[in-house]
């Protein structure tokens, strides 16, 4: 499983910082920070590294560095940095677990630093952050090629043009159904609730937790993920 950093980055936008950083020939990155500003009260901020400071905390991705102030940290703790381009704009997007509130123009948000009291007593898995795209075709490898999606506030994991798995806050939610829920149930497996504005209520998904014995088995997970796989070919009948 990929190490706990204060960010991780998209391939996307360790693209556009490897674009920027190229066409600065002094710059070995950037650096990631908050000031005030906006009507929400607090910005992001982006700007190049020529001289890293020791101080900051240090990201690469795929041989792009990103350096995050350490006053920002707390704020940042658990952001996924990911880059857009859309008919309206383009540039970089933080989904960042700390917002409590955002500007109507999404340029400002209002933000709450990380409890690390509730981190130091939470289980692993709840402070894991997004999972970059190729740790987790290399978790399903041995399953076969997998194809990637934005969906759920997460991502939708694909094989054979079926979704088999979700990615949810760096957590992998494998699809099973009435045949092979009681398997993942008796494995230790969690079912995954969803929690739903309209029913009032955490509504239960068709999506459980990697058994712990498949979690550091690649042999393992294939057989989990096989069941997933198959969970969708008898929803498609």
């Amino acid at each position: 499983m990929p190490d706990f950093k204060v960010i991780s980055l998209t391939d996307a936008a360790a693209d556009r910082v490897r674009e920027i950083t190229s066409a600065n020939a002094n710059a070995a990155g950037v650096r990631i920070g908050i000031k005030k500003g906006g009507c929400a009260g607090m910005e992001y901020t982006v700007d190049l590294v020529t001289d890293p400071d020791s101080k900051d905390d240090h990201i690469n991705h795929d041989g792009v560095d990103v350096w995050v102030a350490p006053e920002a940290a707390l704020f940042l703790l658990g952001t996924q940095m990911d880059y857009e381009v859309s008919t309206l704009r383009s540039g970089f997007v933080f989904n960042n677990p700390n917002v409590e509130s955002a500007c109507g123009c999404g340029e400002s948000v209002e933000l709450k630093p990380a409890d690390l009291k509730a981190l130091a007593e939470a289980p692993r898995r709840a402070i894991a952050v997004p999972m970059q795209d190729d740790d987790i075709r290399d978790m399903f490898a041995g399953l076969g090629p997998v194809t990637i999606k934005r969906m759920f506030g997460g991502r939708g994991i694909y094989h054979g043009g079926l979704i088999i798995a979700l990615e949810v806050d760096g957590e992998i939610l494998l699809k099973a159904d009435q045949v092979s829920a009681p398997e993942f149930s008796a494995a230790g497996s969690r079912q995954w609730h969803y929690e739903g504005k309209k029913a009032g209520r955490p509504v239960a998904m068709p999506y459980w937790t990697i058994p712990d014995e498949a979690v550091d088995d690649p042999d393992q997970f294939v057989k989990w993920a096989t069941k997933a796989y198959e969970a969708s070919l008898r929803s498609k009948k």
